[in-house]
C-alpha cells in the first residue's frame, strides 16, 4: 500500500503546487470573459489540429498557418488569455517531468521481462 500512499500524496502535492494554482487561478481570469474563454478554445483546437497533422506526417498548408499565427496573436494580446496559455505550459512541463520520473520506474519492468524471457541485458 505504501506506493499508492505515496501516489495519492503525490497528487495532493500537485494540487498544492504553484504550477496548478497559477493555472486553475489564470483559467478563473479567462472564464470570466466568454470572448476570452471562446478565444482559447479556438487556439487551443487549431494547436491540437496542427500537432496532429504533423504526427501523422501532414504537411500544414500556408492558410493553416497563417490562420494559427493569427490566433496565436490575438490571444497572446490578451494579457488574461496570454497568461492563462502560459501557466497551462508551465503546469504541462511539471507534468511531464513527474510522468518521465515514473516512467523510470517502468524501466524495472522491462528489466524484469527481458529476465523471464531470458534476454541479455
Amino acid at each position: 500500500m505504501y506506493v499508492y500512499d505515496k501516489a495519492n500524496e503525490l497528487a495532493r502535492a500537485i494540487k498544492e503546487s504553484k504550477e496548478y494554482i497559477a493555472m486553475q487561478e489564470a483559467k478563473e481570469a479567462v472564464a470570466a470573459k466568454s470572448e476570452y474563454m471562446d478565444m482559447v478554445k479556438e487556439f487551443m483546437k487549431a494547436q491540437i489540429n496542427i500537432q496532429t497533422m504533423t504526427m501523422m506526417g501532414s504537411e500544414v498548408d500556408e492558410g493553416t498557418k497563417e490562420g494559427f499565427n493569427a490566433l496565436y496573436t490575438s490571444v497572446m494580446n490578451v494579457e488574461a488569455c496570454r497568461k492563462y496559455i502560459e501557466a497551462q505550459n508551465i503546469f504541462g512541463r511539471m507534468i511531464q517531468d513527474v510522468y518521465q520520473i515514473i516512467g523510470d520506474a517502468g524501466d524495472i519492468m522491462n528489466e524484469i521481462f527481458k529476465d523471464m524471457m531470458g534476454e541479455a541485458n
